[in-house]
């Protein structure tokens, strides 16, 4: 087989905001090098600092150097009919593709990871970064942080492998391509294998199991090597291919229970990478209380768990419209439920204020149920009309009393996107509900 190892620094990490620097690339033929090409590249963009301590490349030194462009039609003659080869693949690819494409280019090369590679060939090694390896395997790297230094070190490692485990290893891995080369380099395939090809959640985790990113699918294979495929170059996909270093699913019974519990876990768990839905919800709650003239008295506030409340709302504008209606249904008093501030006319007597005050929560009590919901294998537990969590459906004995129920549930983060599902899954026909009194 023909190959390119291909070596590039670049002015950040990022290839939608930041650009390549300086390229390298070496030609082999499996047995010996054929080739190399090395060149410094302007990037359009400034050089960070921190880039600039680690590389040694200048603004200055890049300032009269080629654009991309101006080499895309050498770097593609030199990748043309070879496999490409780098150490972390994806990386340098990412960035090589994305500015090939700017140039009216697009790589079609095969891709082989030399840190999955060594991986196979070498096992048990303490670390499989590049300069690691160069101290274990004593390869000899004098200019470090440097396109043709690296790639002339990632050539060596690339005939000690080949040497090791023998060219149809690599044949093997090249097979499997679209599987295992386009993952991250931590990740083993057979945790790829192992997925739900069903639905379920995922889970992406950094080497000290750290949750990166939570999602969900109808076909969690599948939609986990999607996330590593394409030419993506968003601060997410990057993060993700430097980051993870495993991956893990939930199977569930159906794509709508997936739904919700991504939507449990990303609450319980905030990963860095879920950002759209990294946010703590508002709650409001219709609660009561007596003063000091002996009035029971409704009122809207932030809801706090450790307060007795009648309903919960996220919304303040579906909590006033709440109150309104009850104050229109109970003739009770917009003052004393602090929605004006002086009294329209003289006041009931508490006695006969209070009654309908208790009709009215009687009222809340009677419409805004708390309920099992049996669906998809799963107990939910609504409670005054709000998600309160759910557990798996084992065919356990139901508990009669809801505090004992309660024991036996992971309570969930609030979360408005939840109650719209159950409110949906409510009025589908058949719904399997078990109320409380």
């Amino acid at each position: 087989m023909l190959y390119a190892i291909v070596d590039i620094e670049t002015s950040g990490s990022q290839p939608a905001n930041h650009g390549i620097t300086e390229i390298a690339i070496v030609l082999h033929d499996g047995k010996e090098v054929e080739g190399r090409f090395s060149t410094l590249i302007n990037p359009g963009v400034a050089i960070d600092p921190y880039v600039v301590g680690l590389t040694g490349i200048t603004d200055e030194m890049v300032a009269k150097a080629p654009a991309f462009w101006e080499v895309a039609p050498k770097i593609e003659s030199l990748l043309k009919g070879r496999v490409f080869v780098a150490h972390n693949v994806n990386f340098d690819f990412s960035f090589i593709q994305h500015y090939m494409v700017q140039a009216g280019k697009r790589l079609t090369n095969k891709r082989l990871c030399t840190i999955r590679l060594a991986r196979k060939a070498f096992p048990g090694l303490r670390k499989y970064g590049l300069n690691a390896l160069c101290q274990q395997l004593d390869i000899q790297n004098e200019d470090r942080h440097r396109a043709l230094g690296d790639a002339m070190a990632t050539t060596e490692l690339l005939e000690k492998c080949i040497e090791k485990m023998g060219e149809s290893a690599l044949q093997e891995m090249l097979s499997a391509e679209n599987q295992e080369q386009s993952i991250p380099p931590a990740v083993s395939v057979s945790q790829i294998q192992t997925l739900t090809d069903g639905p379920g959640v995922y889970y992406f985790k950094d080497n000290t199991g750290t949750i990166l990113y939570i999602g969900k699918s109808k076909t969690v294979k599948k939609r986990v090597l999607q996330h590593f495929k394409g030419l993506d170059v968003s601060a997410k996909k990057q993060a993700l291919l430097r980051e993870v270093s495993s991956i893990s699913c939930t199977p569930t019974p159906s794509e709508w229970l997936a739904s919700m519990l991504e939507i449990m876990e990303i609450k319980r768990c905030w990963p860095k990478w879920n950002r759209s839905q990294r946010f703590h919800e508002r709650i409001f709650a219709l609660i009561s209380f007596e003063d000091q003239m002996g009035y029971v008295r409704l009122a809207i506030d932030r809801w706090n768990k450790k307060i007795p409340s009648y309903a919960r709302f996220y919304l303040p504008t579906d909590a006033y419209q709440y109150l309104r209606d009850l104050i229109r249904k109970f003739q009770l008093d917009p003052y004393l439920c602090f929605l004006h501030t002086l009294p329209n006319e003289e006041l009931p007597s508490p006695e006969v204020y209070n009654e309908r005050v208790q009709k009215a929560i009687q009222h809340i009590l009677a419409t805004r149920k708390t309920f099992l919901l049996k669906q998809d294998g799963y107990l939910l537990l609504v409670e005054q009309g709000l998600f309160y969590g759910m557990t798996e459906d084992r065919g356990q004995e139901i508990p009669s009393d809801l505090e004992d129920i309660k024991l036996q549930i992971q309570p969930a983060v609030a979360s408005s996107a939840i109650e719209k599902m159950i409110q949906t899954s409510l009025q589908s026909e058949g719904a399997n509900i078990m109320f409380f009194s």
